[in-house]
């Protein structure tokens, strides 16, 4: 196999231009060889975290974050402000140099490294629209808003803290699979989907630190494999991925794929359109599906980082939008052709591109890269820091809320949330129906007369209050107070039932009381009917529990009674204690019903407009869901087989578990397969023959692993491929004929004793007699002193053989 270094050098000698080299279509790199670090000293320093040098630069152990597939290490320059991210997975190790800001790959080998920049040719229109909307007037919330209270941050004891990590999923079609196998003879790196994306989410995560955001980070929650190369997400019946997304594990969602892009684009996001130059109006955006694409390349880059930006309301550089707002803050920043922050455009193609948000008190290529004042405001870093927590994070923040109504008074009670600076009440002319984060979904009719106290949790109500009676709680970050909505409750004081909007518990074999006041003591508990909204296409239909055929799936998990008598009613939910009966009910659900994570349901009087709502809180269910991991999802099938591996959260019996060919053209294959349980868990490892891809057309196996349930699987898959891993016949013909043809002839003919004998016979004697692998012969092959002749005939050999998967 040809080293990363010697075909990025290979090329740069004969074709640099400004220090890149024209390496492909879609990209150049330019690169440097590193003699102070090998992949042995490198796996010591994480062992030991002792320090990593880098040329002339020592990186101390910082710190290190752990997930489900792997380690990140972050070093950080002694002698600068330059960092070193290492991430251990899969028994590999790949790392990213961020050197003031400019983004490279660290490859390493047995005895050196290299050090590679990447840049993309990028030349299509990015499909994003403007991220900032001017508004004409400021809703009337704006005039509650309080000053900042100094004494309590988002890192302060007692202070606001968001309840989860924040995670990212990906969805990677198997062609993207099949393009990083036909790469991965080029490369000393890891070029699976899954490593690059890791690295990608730490290039965003890198750039959050330099910003000085501490109140989140980005960590992989799971990764998918999908069948079409289009771009979709979790398919209809995917429980296990629908569950993560909806349980606020999943805050962004990727999907990774080859086609469907024009070209020169790398990815496009969903993008988040903020109200106005004003950050105070950033509220929770539940609603908001946080999704973008990714186009697959052989290697990290700033594509990912850069599509999450627009999810959380970055915007691009002002002169490249035809609307921008005087003043706003989430601007990116260009310096023509000499430096481009992460959310810049693609316009200035001779701009040094840098992985860090626009922010005027950071400098890079000796330009300060932000405005801090004026009409033209550039500060992403700043914006994040402002109102990045609550964008980034999809937990729902609703507690439940209840009324005590009696002869002379009506009073409304909930749960204040914790670290909250101030609370405020007022009247909506909004019928509390669907639970809403963004504020400005709800008019202001009257504010409620209350001191604000922050640890408060009831307040008197007018009896003759007739709308819907929000909460907010303001929480602060970086001295910027936003709004949260803690509480709605519906209340009128003409309707002849009250009922306390309750989030309903799912956990399974949970029971939840809700009360219900009725005016008419002689009202029938019969005519207390309960429904439940269900998104049908793009309207809700409002299905009756009592239809025992609109409502099948939902009877199948829940038990819903109304007891009592006199003025106080109690209506009592039962949840089924086996998650598996509301299988199907999650599957029906799309990801607008997800992601808010709150069902709607009503309690109507018979005969009566009175209708109250409450919330079925689908995370116990959600939560309920087992998750299934695959530290590969797709394995190598090579000349000695294969395996691929998927772990589920819980003990699973052999007999229960399937596994189903998805690919046309491999019926003739019954997949083995065996299933190991420990501490809960349950592994299912599945091996592929050496021969199946003989006579086959596809160079990818999609397959079904199925676990007791039509709606619980993981798709995983194996790659052809000639990556023996041990030095056999393989490594010993590609060793034997790429090093010696070229390092022979090539060497030879451009007049180098050297080149010639030493390339011929060490590459082809090593890599052809001991069989040493493709690297070995490799190695040798280049080992003479090779004229740019020489090399050139080394890289395109590289290149010519990245395009062929052999078959055993």
């Amino acid at each position: 196999m040809l080293k990363q270094a010697t075909l990025s050098l290979a090329i740069a000698m004969a074709f640099a231009q400004n220090g890149f080299a024209a390496e492909h279509a879609d990209y150049s790199t330019k690169s440097e060889t590193v003699n102070t670090v090998d992949a042995g000293s490198l796996e010591n320093a994480l062992n030991y975290q002792s320090d990593i040098v880098v040329n002339d630069t020592a990186y101390q152990f910082e710190n290190s974050k752990t997930d489900r597939f792997g380690t990140t290490y972050i070093y950080a320059s002694t002698s600068n402000s330059n960092r070193l991210w290492v991430r251990q997975q899969n028994d590999t190790i790949n790392a990213t140099l961020f050197d003031n800001g400019v983004q490279k790959t660290l490859s390493v080998s047995s005895n050196s490294a290299t050090l590679t920049q990447y840049k993309l040719h990028a030349t299509g229109a990015e499909p994003v629209t403007p991220m900032v909307a001017s508004t004409t007037a400021s809703p009337a919330w704006v005039s509650m808003r309080p000053q900042a209270a100094n004494s309590i941050s988002v890192n302060a004891e007692d202070g606001f803290e968001s309840t989860d990590a924040t995670g990212a999923t990906f969805f990677i079609s198997a062609a993207s699979f099949v393009e990083a196998e036909a790469t991965a003879a080029d490369t000393d790196t890891d070029t699976s989907p899954l490593a690059i994306l890791a690295q990608d989410v730490e290039v965003f995560n890198n750039a959050l630190v330099e910003a000085g955001v501490t109140s989140f980070s980005l960590s992989p929650t799971n990764f998918y494999l999908i069948e079409d190369d289009d771009g979709d997400f979790f398919g209809d019946d995917d429980v296990m991925a629908k569950s993560e997304y909806g349980a606020g594990e999943s805050d962004f969602i990727n999907t990774v794929h080859l086609s469907d892009f024009d070209d020169g684009t790398f990815s496009r996001a969903n993008s988040l359109v903020v109200t106005d130059s004003d950050e105070s109006r950033v509220g929770q955006f539940l609603y908001f599906s946080k999704d973008s694409h990714l186009r697959y390349k052989p290697f990290s880059s700033s594509s990912l980082a850069h599509a999450f930006g627009h999810n959380l309301g970055l915007n691009h550089e002002r002169s490249s939008l035809e609307q921008v707002v005087a003043g706003a803050l989430p601007y990116a920043f260009v310096e023509d052709g000499v430096v481009a922050t992460l959310m810049a455009s693609d316009n200035d193609q001779d701009a040094t591109r840098v992985a860090l948000f626009s922010d005027p008190s950071k400098t890079a290529e000796g330009v300060t890269i932000g405005v801090n004042s004026g009409s033209d405001t550039a500060d992403n870093a700043q914006f994040l820091r402002k109102a990045g927590p609550i964008l980034a994070n999809s937990t729902n923040l609703k507690s439940d809320s209840s009324l005590q109504i009696s002869d002379s008074s009506v009073t409304l009670s909930w749960t204040p949330l914790p670290g909250n600076i101030e609370q405020d009440i007022f009247n909506s002319s909004y019928n509390c129906n669907l639970y809403r984060a963004d504020i400005d979904a709800y008019t202001v009719n009257s504010n409620v007369p209350f001191d604000g106290n922050t640890t408060a949790s009831s307040a008197s109500i007018d009896p003759d209050t007739d709308g819907c009676l929000i909460v907010i709680n303001w929480v602060q970050f970086d001295d910027n107070t936003l709004p949260i909505i803690r509480a709605m409750q519906e209340y009128r004081g003409n309707s002849q039932i009250h009922v306390d909007n309750i989030n309903v518990s799912t956990v399974p074999g949970a029971s939840t009381s809700v009360p219900i006041y009725v005016t008419d003591a002689n009202v029938n508990n019969a005519d207390l009917d309960l429904y439940i909204a269900k998104l049908v296409n793009v309207q809700y239909t409002n299905v009756p529990y009592d239809d025992t055929s609109a409502a099948a799936d939902i009877r199948k998990f829940l038990t819903a009674t109304v007891t009592g008598s006199g003025n106080n009613r109690t209506l009592t939910i039962d949840i089924d204690s086996d998650y598996r009966n509301a299988l199907e009910w999650i599957a029906s659900l799309n990801a607008t019903e997800l992601q808010p994570q709150l069902v709607t349901m009503y309690v109507n009087l018979a005969g009566t407009t009175d209708t109250y709502s409450l919330h079925l809180d689908m995370r116990g269910l959600f939560n309920a869901v087992p998750r299934a991991y695959s530290e590969k999802l797709v394995g190598k099938a090579t000349s000695n087989g294969g395996d691929v591996a998927v772990t589920v959260t819980e003990t699973v019996a052999a007999e229960d578990v399937s596994v189903t060919v998805l690919t046309e053209g491999f019926t003739d294959w019954t997949p083995e397969f065996d299933v190991a349980s420990a501490n809960g868990e349950s592994t299912v490892t599945v091996t592929a023959p050496a021969d199946l891809f003989d006579g086959k057309d596809s160079q990818i196996v999609m397959l079904k692993v199925g676990f007791g349930s039509d709606y619980l699987y993981k798709n995983v898959g194996f790659v052809a491929s000639d990556d023996t891993g041990s030095g056999g016949d393989s490594g010993g013909d590609a060793g034997g004929d790429s090093g010696g043809d070229s390092g022979g002839d090539s060497g030879g003919d451009s007049g180098g004793d050297s080149g010639g004998d030493s390339g011929g016979d060490s590459g082809g004697d090593t890599g052809g007699d001991s069989g040493g692998g493709t690297t070995s012969g490799g190695d040798s092959g280049g080992g003479g002193s090779l004229s740019v002749l020489g090399l050139l005939s080394l890289a395109l050999i590289g290149l010519r053989r990245r395009f062929t998967v052999k078959r055993a």
